[in-house]
C-alpha cells in the first residue's frame, strides 16, 4: 500500500502464486491527482492585468519488496501548455504528456569483511560491514500502436540530433543550427544510444493520420520521446544561448 497523501482511490491486484493459486493483494494500487505547478502564465504589458492557470498531473503507482530494496512504480498523466504555429501564427494548445519513473527505497545489502581487511568495490557502512558498488537497470518494451491496432504497419520512428550549420553563406554569424530527421526502418537500425551532445530524441508517429489544427495545420499525430538533454552540449550553441 502506498502512503501518498490526499484523496486517494485504491485498486486491488491479482496474480497467480508459484502453485497456479490466485492470490489478492487489497489496495495495492494508488490513484490520485497532484498539483504540478504552474500550467500557463501570461501578463499584459499593455494593462497590467495577469492571468495564471494551475496544472494537474493524475498518478497511478504502487510499491513492490524485493529483498532488501522497495521499488516505487510511478507512471503520470500530465496537461501541458505548448506553442504551435497555425497559418504563420504563434497560438497554445493542450498536448498530454506521460511519464514513468522508478524509484527505490529500503536498506543497504552489505557483505561481511575480515578484520583490516577492505574493498575497492564497495563502500565501508560500518566496522567489518560494506554494501557493495553495483547498479539498477529498468527495461521497458513499448509496442507501439499510434492510431492503428496492433499489428498494422502503419507506424514509423524518426530520430531528429541537433546540427550545428557550416560556417558560410547560411551561417554568417555562426549562430544557425537545426534538427536533422533519420527514418528508422527497422529494430537492428533502431539499436540506438541516447546522445546528449546531439538533443538525440525520437518521434512515433503515424503516417496515415492527420491531427487538423483550426483547419489551417495539417500535421502527423505523434508520441514524443525526449531523452534527458535539452539542447546540443556544443559550444557553438551555448555561445548563442549566452
Amino acid at each position: 500500500r502506498c502512503d501518498c497523501l490526499g484523496f486517494i482511490k485504491y485498486f486491488d491486484a491479482h496474480y497467480t502464486t508459484f502453485i497456479g493459486e490466485v492470490e489478492t493483494i487489497e489496495n495495492c494500487v494508488c490513484l490520485h491527482e497532484e498539483d504540478y505547478g504552474i500550467l500557463w502564465k501570461h501578463q499584459d504589458w499593455r494593462t497590467g492585468l495577469a492571468e495564471v492557470r494551475r496544472s494537474r498531473r493524475l498518478t497511478v503507482s504502487f510499491f513492490c519488496t524485493v529483498a532488501n530494496y522497495e521499488y516505487d512504480s510511478i507512471g503520470t498523466f500530465i496537461r501541458q501548455v505548448a506553442m504551435v504555429i497555425v497559418a504563420q501564427l504563434l497560438s497554445y494548445g493542450i498536448v498530454g504528456k506521460i511519464e514513468a519513473e522508478v524509484k527505490f527505497t529500503g536498506i543497504l545489502s552489505i557483505g561481511a569483511l575480515s578484520p583490516g581487511e577492505s574493498r575497492k568495490y564497495g563502500t565501508i557502512v560500518a566496522s567489518g560491514l560494506y554494501a557493495p558498488v553495483h547498479q539498477h537497470f529498468f527495461v521497458a518494451r513499448m509496442d507501439m500502436a499510434v492510431d492503428c491496432k496492433p499489428g498494422e504497419v502503419l507506424n514509423q520512428v524518426v530520430e531528429l540530433n541537433v546540427k550545428v550549420e557550416d560556417l558560410g553563406d547560411h551561417n554568417l554569424h555562426d549562430n544557425a543550427f537545426y534538427t536533422e530527421e533519420t527514418l528508422l526502418r527497422s529494430e537492428l537500425e533502431a539499436m540506438r544510444d541516447c546522445n546528449p551532445l546531439s538533443a538525440r530524441h525520437w518521434i512515433v508517429s503515424n503516417t496515415l493520420n492527420f491531427l487538423s489544427v483550426d483547419n489551417c495545420l495539417r500535421s502527423q499525430f505523434d508520441y514524443f520521446l525526449p531523452s534527458k538533454a535539452k539542447i546540443a552540449d556544443n559550444e557553438q550553441v551555448r555561445n548563442f544561448i549566452m
